[in-house]
């Protein structure tokens, strides 16, 4: 590879580490001065449930009936147990299950 490649995507990829690390910290930093409401603090309570849905529901719909099924048990999976890696296995599971059945 080009060493001037090199230097530019490390300095990107750097830059971009920064930024990210100063949005989230001025959001924790805007967050604590503000006295938060009931209703505002309802609603920073479901936002990891709305990411979730707008997140993974097109993706379930576009993987089919394998999708569709799959999900559920992978929320299920994680409901159960709280582990992300045993959650992914049983969701790649059940879709290579679904699939191999012709669904």
């Amino acid at each position: 590879m080009n060493a001037a490649f090199e230097i530019t995507s490390y300095t990107a990829i750097f830059a971009m580490a920064v930024v990210t690390l100063l949005l989230r910290m001025s959001g924790y930093w805007i967050v604590g001065r503000f006295a938060l409401t009931p209703r505002v603090r309802r609603g920073l309570e479901a936002l990891p449930l709305a990411l979730f849905a707008a997140t993974i529901v097109p993706l379930a719909i576009k993987g089919g009936p394998a999708g569709l099924i799959a999900t559920p048990i992978v929320a299920a999976t994680m409901f159960l147990t709280r582990s992300e890696l045993l959650a992914l296995l049983a969701g790649i599971g059940a879709a290579t299950l679904i699939r191999s059945a012709g669904f």
